[in-house]
């Protein structure tokens, strides 16, 4: 009998499975736990994630509990080391007129001899309690596309405050190119600088942008305007040889602003005298889309000033500081002696005298030309020049109208050009002559409203701009026209052809023994000048055959003929016996001319009488 041993692989295979468990316990132990963790993370994160937005918001109440302002456009506030800094802009503001005369500095009087110009004031209230540099850093820019201009600027006066609140004084551009700008911009950009180093050196809270020690802020245009509403013109007069007084009665309308004049005072006779304006009173006109001034700006203010004017002193009537106009229409004397070029008041269009906000319109042509007479010549050995004419202009309009003298330009300011024409086909433009004989200063006439004046003129001629038309001796015998054009019609003044009384009194023909090959011939005419100006007797000329004769065979008298004058002249000719012969068998005679006159003197008779003689 055999007996049944046992086999290897029934007593293995118990400890590989006993192995395996052990292994997979630890996997299940594992993700056991990882589970929990899944579990509990899922169940437990919105409680934490609640607690630390509870803690954020109530961090941010305690912060904003102690912050007077919130963030936005135009404010922020900042938390160092648990206190807060603040700024935030409250708007445009005007302060009253007593805080306003406690800002202006006392440390700086109008002493006489200063010229102190600031323009009209506007105010920005801030509310802030950061320490900010008041000074001409501050600017205000308005924006273009990516270009910025400079528009508004901190100006003298000291800020006004109240707690933490300031009245912060920008003075506007005196300009009249850069007041178009700010009135035309829809949001400034200010800047403002701290003496603080706790706020953000870059980067953006809200609307406000830091950059290094300062920050942006965007804020809209201050309603300020500046009008003309009425102009009236007093009287020019010549106050001595150098200086002429034009006085205009300007109204206005102001708002949203200030205006501060700083006159110059005499403390002994306790009498304003003058000051400076601010703003640039011009008269414009719009042509092709652009602003075309005409003249000059009104600048000087002089006494008196309208009720609403306060007075500031540095103690009561002593110490002069300056004069306050405040919101509202007023009244103001202006002195000036070349606001309005008289090519504005002769042009066909209308001209605006005013602000960039605006202004008052001059009708067309409140300079009317009456009529143009007394045309201006000089004389020379080679003909005449056409330089002037006379000119009658009434002044229609409300203002005095000063004309300036244009002395020698080698270019002609374009302002000083009165009017336009043409000689033939000559373009031209006129300006005015010295209507006094003396240089004193480029006035030549005042014409007051009503009053009428023959203002002469001088013709330049374009595109060169030389002074005068010139006719040669050969152009005096046709007719010329000046044409002068004005918005009532064109002005025309012939020149008549020069057509003298030639008669002959005499002509003699001489041989001479000891000249055998020359002859001699010796002529004598009356001339009378039947023209609106001297001739002179060198433009009689001599003509052979219908050829000019050279000067150098004969010789004239160099003298001047009056209108309705008459002179005798003697004409002395040297010919060869040649050049004589050679005439007569071209039966040819020698003619004197001057204009459109001649006379006619046959050579063959002459030689027959001297034959016969």
């Amino acid at each position: 009998m055999f007996a049944l041993s046992p086999r290897k692989s029934d007593y293995e295979e118990p400890e590989e499975l006993e192995e395996l468990s052990i292994e997979e316990l630890k996997e299940l132990t594992v993700g056991f736990f990882s589970l929990l963790l899944i579990l509990l993370s899922v169940f437990l994160a919105p409680a934490l994630i609640n607690y630390a937005s509870e803690q954020v918001h109530e961090m941010i109440e305690r912060a904003t509990a102690q912050c007077p302002v919130a963030n936005s456009s135009t404010s922020f506030c900042v938390m160092r080391d648990g206190k807060p800094y603040y700024f935030a802009v409250i708007g445009w503001e005007l302060p009253s007129v007593e805080d306003l005369r406690k800002s202006i500095p006392r440390d700086y009087p109008f002493f006489a001899g200063d010229i102190r110009v600031e323009p009209p004031y506007v105010w920005l209230r801030v509310k802030t309690n950061l320490e900010l540099e008041i000074g001409a850093s501050e600017k205000g820019y308005a924006g273009f596309g990516e270009l910025f201009r400079e528009v508004l600027s901190l100006g003298m006066l000291e800020p006004i405050k109240s707690g933490d609140e300031l009245l912060l004084p920008y003075t506007l551009p005196e300009s009249y190119e850069t007041m178009g700008l700010l009135k035309s911009a829809r949001v400034l950009r200010l800047h403002f600088a701290t003496e603080t180093h706790l706020l953000p050196s870059e980067g953006c809270i809200g609307g406000v942008c830091f950059a290094g020690e300062g920050f942006y802020v965007n804020v809209s245009p201050p309603p300020v305007e500046l009008k003309v509403l009425d102009l009236q013109g007093g009287y020019c007069r010549f106050e001595d040889r150098w200086h002429v007084l034009c006085l205009y009665n300007v109204t206005l309308q102001l708002e949203g602003g200030y205006l501060l004049l700083y006159f110059f005072y005499d403390e002994h006779t306790g009498a304003k005298s003058e000051a400076h304006f601010p703003v640039e009173i011009s008269s414009y006109s719009e042509r092709g889309g652009k602003t075309v001034f005409l003249g000059a700006p009104l600048s000087t203010v002089i006494p008196p000033l309208p009720s609403s004017a306060t007075d500031v002193w540095e103690e009561p009537e002593h110490n002069y500081l300056a004069a306050i106009l405040p919101p509202g229409r007023f009244t103001l004397v202006f002195r000036t002696w070349d606001a309005f070029y008289p090519e504005t008041l002769l042009s066909c269009r209308s001209a605006t005298v005013g602000t960039p906000w605006g202004g008052v319109d001059l009708p067309p042509q409140p300079l009317e030309v009456l009529g143009v007479t007394g045309v201006g010549v000089r004389e020379s050995d080679g003909g005449i020049a056409v330089e002037g004419v006379n000119v009658t202009l009434r002044n229609s309009g409300t203002i005095p109208v000063p004309i300036p003298e244009a002395m020698e330009f080698y270019e002609i300011p374009p302002n000083y050009t009165l009017l336009r024409g043409f000689f033939d086909s000559t373009p031209l433009v006129l300006t005015a002559l010295s209507g006094r004989g003396e240089y004193h200063g480029g006035l030549a006439f005042v014409i007051n409203p009503g009053e009428v004046a023959v203002v002469p003129m001088e013709l330049w001629r374009l595109p060169d701009r030389s002074l005068g038309v010139e006719l040669p001796i050969t152009a005096l015998g046709s007719e010329h026209t000046l044409l002068i054009g004005t918005c009532s019609g064109n002005f025309t003044v012939e020149i008549p052809p020069l057509k003298p009384k030639i008669t002959l009194v005499n002509a003699t023909l001489h041989r001479d023994a000891t000249r055998d090959w020359e002859v001699d011939l010796d002529v004598v005419v009356n001339v009378t000048n039947t023209w609106l100006w001297r001739v002179r007797t060198e433009w009689l000329r001599a003509y052979i055959g219908g050829r000019p004769l050279e000067s150098l065979f004969y010789e004239r008298p160099y003298e001047e003929i009056e209108p309705n004058a008459s002179k005798v002249l003697r004409l002395s000719f040297t010919l060869t016996r040649d050049r004589l012969q050679e005439y007569l068998l071209n039966s040819e005679s020698l003619s004197l001319c001057m204009g459109a006159t001649c006379v006619s003197i046959p050579l063959c008779e002459l030689t027959q009488a001297s034959q016969r003689a």
